[in-house]
């Protein structure tokens, strides 16, 4: 797996000067406003904090604090061929045989009629079209 490139320090990047004027800045802030729906005063970047926090323990040569991650909710794991069986054994005794009701196939599909083997036998009859095609071969 190889690690990403690293980022370039922000003193290191040319960024041109640019005069924003006021108005630009506060659209900018309504238009912020308006699509978050919410104060950005009040939010905050937690991931941004522990990444700061890792950088400062590593430039301070020492070993950052390990963080508490939150145990994962438990998972209640389903068993699916029960959940099939059940099912099965329901729809079983739902019917008016009880739960041993015995399961029939299907009566077979009817025969074709006689209209459309009729139907067969006249298109069977129409003489097949000569094509003009090459010259039988001499033997």
């Amino acid at each position: 797996m190889s690690t990403p490139a690293p980022r370039p320090v922000a003193s290191l990047i040319d960024v041109p000067d640019v005069e924003v004027s006021d108005e630009e800045i506060e659209a900018a802030i309504a238009l912020a406003g308006t699509l978050s729906g919410r104060d950005l005063g009040e939010m905050h970047d937690e991931y941004r904090q522990a990444l700061e926090k890792l950088i400062e323990a590593k430039a301070a040569g020492s070993r950052p604090e390990p963080v508490e991650t939150p145990a994962p909710a438990s998972v209640e794991v389903v068993d699916l061929m029960a959940m099939l069986e059940k099912s099965v054994s329901e729809a079983k005794a739902s019917r008016s045989g009880g739960p041993d009701a015995a399961v029939h196939d299907l009566p077979a599909a009817k025969k074709t009629t006689k209209k459309t083997a009729a139907k067969k036998t006249a298109a069977k009859e129409t003489p097949a079209k000569k094509t003009a095609g090459r010259k039988p071969r001499s033997v």
